[in-house]
């Protein structure tokens, strides 16, 4: 008893005094990215909750690669913790309680608004071995400024660059009109994008980053000119005369007010856009009795166009941020359907208008978590009206006559949700995501009421002997409702700092199909060998789906055989139209078996920095396409006189997916970059671009030394040979398939013998791009765009297995075997700027930029400038006016056979004038 009251008082001291504590911090950014070498320190508070004496493990320890700082040996009790990192603010966690043991905390840092020029950088190897940073272009910011104003023109030349079929998300929402050149913060081009969170198969996106003015209030003011003097001739066609230049006028003004409302709290952009323009279509004929080629300008072509764009940004806590904006298009457009083959009687006009309100809030939740979470609802209508309403004639690559036939539109409403979820937690960076896109349609629109003649050839309009006459009759008012939404989970496993494992599985569902095992797994390896972190290995596969078109559902409720009647009668009487109670009609239908088109990608790629000027980086990927949509005729003729299986009917066109195809694509690309030695603040160091869009700055190391020798130049010179970049792609694609759409039926009724080139099977596409501002206040960009022949199919033109569908062949002969001539243009932008008045403040910020063909972030410090800044530009669209033909016919009876009926792209020169203040 005596020895047990021994040994209990003995272990009492041991049993009362509190275990020292251990502190693990995790220091983050405001995308949740972690910040290595960021500095931790902890201080003791007394009993008031003020700091009192220094803590026992005051000394200020660095976080790890991890971005961890552990602190151990405390005593229990209260601290405030201290993380700090150049270019960002700090951030103290105050009166936290340490208890005994284990301690975990998250410090979030914001970047800082307005502070001294900071890097913000990674290592290396572990920048390269990242799947979202690497295999990518950022734009230059004089590379965005060479940029169309005109947003349609925009996104054509952002797909030039890109080499076509490229994705376009503008701050993580896709599809919309591009918003206005100045509210655009950066661009970048991402090759190769195969995780998860991507629903298309191309694995190549442009993702916009917008952002509102900053700091004090400033305005632009803009106007662009062009006349019709200034353009190109166009070259004449191979026989015809040569074209004269036809009336073309552009007047384009907009402007802007933008900066912040609160101080690091709010800020706001509105922009308007106002175009008026017409130009002079040109058209091309076969006179029926002659068979003279007839050329001649139609009437003009008027275009209005009213834009309307607004940003805001607020801070919603310290943390999270919220993003809304909303814009507005009205166009008017005139006597368009003119021009080739469509006589001057053809036009109609269309009258199209959209708003769409867009709300993003994006931030950290707790300590491991952010998310990104997007709202956009849209509703737009659009209508189109004849100039004439009478019946039209059609000779097959000889001429079309009569009314265009077109009237109502379209109504609708579409809402589109999707919400990331990413947890960065030891090796693991995971995402988990849903996407939802519905919408709702209200359409009227209807054509072809009054009837359609088509005539084999010219010898036969001339006998008065049409092949078909198609008639639509009947309601056509539908309502419609459609749903599709997708699922995803990827993880980025950092294996090693050199290495990255990203597994992922995404699945699609959608209304109107009744399959629903669209599991699409993916898998990723980035590999950067080496210590230098120059070099990056990339191989991936996947599987991916894609959703029905809202259209061709619409298309099966409007022309189903009861709704809305398309009659098709062979060999009809000709002028008086036959009785349309008695004839035959269209239909249109989804298989009860239809599944989504599915698509199983592999890749590899090398991204290589050979110099410190020098980047070049190649891609291959093969793509598997099946279950791919195409027509299967249900009625076909069954004798020579068109006589049907059910002769109440005539083509019943089902929607199946039995079709596929192969692609072949390798992709090569180099961004040679001068400036190479940074002046007055670093180059900028890796940011990534997470898979809807939104930057990500990644934090971490000091700024970058300049290379050996790289020489400084005085800001205020005159001339920089540095101050220089180049851009340059080529893409080698080969694809195969045997299906030109959905309703599309194989010529001879076997798919087995449609198997060939696909329609878009352009094989070479070249783009250079180079930009100098090496003489100050003057900046220069030239953009060379080049590609191959696009393919075409020999027809006969006749009807000979009855079907009323104008797509037989030769014999022996398969789809697209016949190939255009190859297009290139060449464009320039010019630019010169004056700053002038009493010098102003700037704020600083992010700024972004390129380097090693990887988007960056400066942290800009606050300048001063001229308060006024006006700019004279001109802007010149096929600088050399070559002349690219297109429209090769390729009916063998035509007297256009094998020769092009348009001429795209002569000369045309902008010039404009910017102030803003």
């Amino acid at each position: 008893m005596i020895a047990v009251l021994v040994a209990l008082l003995a272990v009492s001291p041991l049993l009362q005094a509190p275990q020292d504590a251990r502190v693990t911090v995790t220091v983050v950014d405001q995308t949740g990215a972690v910040i290595q070498n960021a500095t931790v320190t902890v201080t003791a508070l007394d009993a008031t909750g003020k700091p009192g004496a220094p803590a026992k493990a005051a000394v200020p320890v660095k976080t790890t690669d991890k971005g961890v700082a552990a602190l151990t040996d405390l005593p229990p009790g209260r601290y405030d913790i201290k993380a700090e990192f150049p270019g960002f603010e700090t951030r103290i966690l105050k009166d936290v309680r340490i208890k005994s043991g284990d301690n975990k905390h998250v410090a979030v840092l914001a970047i800082e608004g307005l502070q001294d020029s900071v890097t913000v950088s990674r290592d290396a190897r572990e920048a390269a071995s990242d799947r979202r940073s690497t295999f990518g272009t950022a734009l230059t910011r004089e590379q965005i400024e060479a940029l169309s104003e005109d947003p349609d023109e925009m996104a054509q030349q952002l797909q030039d660059m890109a080499g076509g079929n490229a994705t376009i998300r503008v701050d993580s929402f896709e599809g919309g009109r591009l918003p206005p050149k100045s509210a655009i913060k950066a661009i970048h081009i991402t090759r190769d994008a195969f995780a998860a969170e991507n629903h298309f198969a191309g694995g190549l996106f442009i993702d916009i980053i917008t952002q509102p003015g900053l700091g004090p209030l400033r305005t632009n003011l803009n106007m662009r000119l062009r006349d019709g003097s200034l353009s190109g001739t166009p070259a004449p066609l191979p026989e015809g005369d040569q074209q004269k230049k036809g009336p073309e006028q552009l007047q384009s003004y907009n402007g802007g007010i933008g900066g912040s409302l609160v101080k690091q709290k709010a800020s706001f952009s509105i922009n308007a856009q106002n175009n008026t323009s017409y130009d002079t279509p040109y058209y091309y004929f076969y006179r029926p009795d002659t068979r003279d080629l007839v050329e001649g300008l139609a009437p003009r072509r008027p275009r209005d166009n009213v834009f309307v764009f607004g940003l805001f940004d607020y801070a919603l806590t310290r943390d999270q941020t919220l993003r809304v904006n909303f814009s507005h298009d009205q166009s008017t457009s005139k006597n368009l359907g003119i021009g080739g083959w469509n006589l001057p009687e053809r036009g109609y006009t269309s009258e199209d208008g959209s708003n769409q309100l867009r709300i993003q809030e994006a931030g950290p939740l707790g300590r491991r978590f952010f998310i990104n979470s997007r709202a956009s609802i849209s509703w737009s209508h659009s209508g189109s009206s004849s100039l004439f309403d009478n019946p039209t004639v059609v000779v097959i690559d000889g001429f079309t006559s009569g009314g265009q036939q077109r009237t109502g539109g379209v109504h609708s409403t579409s809402l589109n949700l999707q919400s990331d979820l990413d947890y960065v937690r030891g090796i693991h960076s995971m995402r988990a995501g849903l996407q939802v896109n519905g919408g709702t349609y209200d359409s009227n629109d209807n054509s072809n009421y009054l009837g359609t003649y088509t005539f084999a050839t010219l010898a036969n309009y001339d006998l008065g002997l049409p092949r078909s006459y198609t008639k639509r009759i009947g309601d056509p008012n539908i309502s419609y409702d459609t749903f599709q939404a997708g699922l995803y989970v990827q993880d980025d496993i950092r294996v090693r700092k050199n290495l990255t494992l990203s597994p992922g599985v995404r699945y699609e569902a959608q209304t109107h199909l009744s399959d629903v095992n669209n599991f699409g797994p993916r898998f990723g390896i980035t590999y950067s060998p080496g210590k230098a972190g120059t070099m990056t290995l990339r191989a991936s596969a996947g599987i991916f789906y894609d959703w029905l078109p809202s259209s061709i559902y619409e298309q099966t409720l409007r022309i189903d055989g009861h709704h809305l009647n398309e009659i098709n009668v062979i060999n009809p009487s000709y002028p008086t139209p036959p009785s349309a109670t008695a004839a035959p009609t269209n239909r249109y239908l989804l298989s009860d078996d239809l599944q989504m088109q599915r698509n199983s990608r592999v890749s590899a790629g090398v991204d290589r920095g050979l110099t410190k000027m020098l980047r070049v980086n190649a891609t291959y990927a093969y793509t598997r396409g099946e279950q791919l949509m195409r027509g299967l005729n249900l009625n076909p003729p069954v004798s020579d006189d068109g006589t049907r299986l059910d002769p109440t009917y005539a083509n019943v066109i089902e929607v199946v997916g039995d079709a596929s195809s192969r692609a072949h694509t390798l992709n090569i690309g180099a961004t040679i970059n001068f400036n190479v030695a940074p002046s007055g603040g670093g180059g900028g160091g890796p940011i990534m671009i997470n898979g809807g869009g939104m930057v990500m700055i990644a934090g971490g190391g000091p700024a970058p030394p300049p290379p050996p020798g790289a020489a400084r130049t005085p800001a205020n010179a005159r001339w920089n040979w540095r101050r220089m970049q180049m851009f340059t792609n080529y893409g080698l694609t080969r694809v195969h398939n045997d299906t030109d759409g959905a309703f599309a039926t194989p010529a001879d009724g076997n798919i087995e013998d449609d198997w060939g080139p696909s329609a878009n099977d352009i094989r070479h596409r070249f783009n250079l791009g180079w930009n100098s501002s090496q003489l100050r206040n003057f900046n220069a960009n030239i953009n060379l765009n080049a590609s191959s022949a696009s393919p075409y199919t020999v027809l006969t033109g006749f009807d000979t297995n009855g079907d009323l569908v104008y797509n037989d062949r030769p014999q022996g002969i398969g789809r697209n075997t016949r190939r255009g001539s190859g297009q290139w243009t060449m464009n320039g932008f010019f630019t010169y700027g004056w700053l002038f008045g009493k010098p102003v403040q700037m704020p600083g910020g992010v700024r972004l930029g390129s380097e090693g063909g990887a988007l960056t972030a400066t942290q800009g410090a606050a300048s001063t400038a001229g308060r006024y800044r006006l700019s004279l530009n001109v802007q010149i669209q096929n600088l050399t006016n070559h002349s690219n033909f297109s429209g090769y016919s390729g009916t063998l009876t035509s007297q256009a056979f094998g020769q092009p009926t348009v001429v795209l792209g002569t000369r045309k020169i902008d010039i404009g004038l910017g102030f803003s203040f």
